[in-house]
This record gives C-alpha cells, structure tokens and sequence, in this order.
C-alpha cells in the first residue's frame, strides 16, 4: 500500500509550514482528504487554508468540503487560542498525524 504522502511530499508539507507556505501546505493537507477522507486531515486542511485565505474565500472553501457555521465558528475560535509558541511544527508531530491518519485509514478499511 502506497503511503497518504511519500517522505519527500511529507517532508515538503514540514518545509512549506516553516517556512509559511501555507497555500502550498494546503494543496498537500487537501490531497491527503481526498486520497483518505479522515476528519483530522479535513480540519488540518481547514486551519491551514484559515492562514492565507480570506474570510469569503475561506468560507467558500470550508462549505465546498461541508463545514456548517458551525464548525468554521469551532476553528476560528480554536485558532484564536493558540499560543505563537504551540505553532511551531517538528517532524515528530507530523509522523505522529501521519500515523493516526494510516489508523483511521485501516479502521475505515477494514485492512
């Protein structure tokens, strides 16, 4: 089974975020949605398109992958309380989403 992203895709989304490129870290959250549709990867996708977009842009986003007010009003205010320091990145909390994205993947499955 081919992985969600290979180590050189996942090592671009890591470059991309610390790098604050975010659109381009956008395309690949959005690419691993479509090839798993997990909820993780769908918020991930919210929250990073929430970095660059603006908020009709965002909001058309958000509905065109069925996010009510609702949730979008959730990840405004989740983004809201997170500390400048909790949004550094590190290769360890990208194997760990990873792998809880290969989990859900296989509980969905069934392999």
């Amino acid at each position: 089974m081919r992985p969600l992203l290979s180590f050189s895709e996942k090592a671009d989304v890591v470059a991309r975020l610390e790098l604050f490129q975010m659109e381009e870290a956008a395309k690949y959250f959005k690419k691993a949605y479509e090839k798993l549709p997990a909820q993780q990867i769908r918020r991930q996708y919210f929250y990073t398109c929430r970095m660059f977009m603006d908020e009709g842009k965002w909001r058309e986003e958000c509905e065109s992958m069925g996010a009510d007010e609702k949730e979008r009003k959730e990840i405004v205010y989740e983004m809201s309380q997170v500390k400048p320091e909790q949004m550094a990145w590190n290769t360890e909390q990208i194997d760990e989403m990873l792998s809880d994205f290969k989990k859900e993947y296989h509980r969905s499955t069934g392999f």
